[in-house]
């Protein structure tokens, strides 16, 4: 009996100690996670954003002070520093560039539980929304979203992040809730929706040799170009035409572009809705560019994980609507009728 008795007691004692050591470890546990306020998980995603701790807390609508004493905290928890300043920017290091991926993840599914059954009412909303966006497109479609926000939500705001080849990774870390742009950069990786058909045409101010309304392609080859730079490139508007030309200066914004052509005999191959939407206000001549017009899509791309946000499918809704307010320009000259897909 006792060969019995020994044995029961042995896994008896064993059950008792790994009991005691899980309720341990769940008391660990309890008082870790006590110790980690969400708030403070919502600083560090801002830090991580904005690679500054003033422009965090303007962010988020707190003081200098309050979100470096969030980052002490938080670095208190997990041992590590988090972020470094390098240079001017709070740079993450190799913990903060692992956590980061999950934090956006883990913030965005507490955003979605914390409103789910909830009922999003723009007109009360403070929220600031992240797009990012071409130039061009800016000029198209900003204006009207503007006049619709003063209407239905006058405390809503937008923050327009310029565009660059990194726009899908910055929805993806969080950093942006959309992105507008060309569907040949953009891709269609994430979910995708048609906003409008853009299309190229020429615009020339009164110093241009070119005196026609359309532009022959010696002509364009010979003249001097104004150019946009989009993001850390140039803008690939041209893929496809075979047309040389020379630029003589590549400029940071259309509004400049608009200008340049406006003063110097450069023309430009811009957006054919700001060439109509300007050409009164810089004194412009709208030319029929020496090949067919190109119809490229400009599309709107948002996170997947965003899908069931009330606020961002709101703001969604009302680009789609400001695009069905733009009306396509008439093109000049006959030939630029003809058009195609990118």
């Amino acid at each position: 009996m006792g060969i019995v008795t020994r044995p029961s007691l042995f896994i008896k004692s064993l059950v008792f100690a790994v009991t005691i050591c899980y309720i341990n470890s769940m008391r660990t546990t309890s008082v870790r996670l006590a110790d980690l306020d969400l708030n403070l998980l919502v600083a560090l995603d801002a830090v991580f954003t904005e690679r500054h701790v003033g422009r965090a807390a303007a962010r988020l609508h707190l003081t200098q002070s309050a979100v470096s004493n969030a980052l002490t905290r938080l670095r208190r928890h997990f041992n590590d520093p988090l972020v470094t300043r390098v240079g001017g920017a709070m740079t993450p290091t190799s913990l903060g560039l692992s956590l980061r991926p999950e934090l956006t993840d883990l913030l965005a599914r507490l955003r979605g539980f914390a409103t789910r059954g909830a009922v999003f009412v723009p007109a009360d909303s403070d929220r600031e929304f992240r797009v990012i966006a071409t130039d061009f497109i800016s000029y198209v479609l900003i204006p009207l979203m503007i006049q619709k926000l003063e209407i239905e939500a006058p405390r809503i705001k937008m923050r327009m992040l310029p565009y660059s080849p990194f726009a899908i990774d910055q929805l993806t870390r969080g950093e942006a809730d959309l992105c507008i742009g060309l569907l040949q950069d953009l891709g269609d990786s994430l979910p995708t929706e048609n906003l409008y058909d853009e299309a190229l045409t020429c615009i020339a101010g009164h110093k241009s040799p070119i005196r026609s309304d359309r532009v022959t392609p010696h002509e364009y080859s010979a003249a001097r170009h104004a150019a946009l730079i989009v993001g850390e490139g140039h803008i690939n508007f041209l893929r496809g035409i075979d047309l040389p030309r020379e630029v003589a200066i590549w400029l940071p914004n259309i509004g400049a572009v608009l200008e340049i052509v406006s003063q110097t005999d450069c023309i430009a191959t811009i957006s054919t809705y700001i060439a109509h939407r300007y050409r009164h206000r810089f004194k412009l001549r709208i030319l029929a560019p020496p090949f067919k017009a190109w119809v490229m899509p400009v599309v709107m791309q948002h996170h997947r994980r965003m899908t069931s946000d009330l606020g961002l499918t709101w703001l969604r809704r009302q680009f789609i609507d400001a695009a069905k307010e733009l009306r396509p320009p008439r093109r000049p000259g006959n030939a630029a009728a003809q058009t195609h897909k990118a």
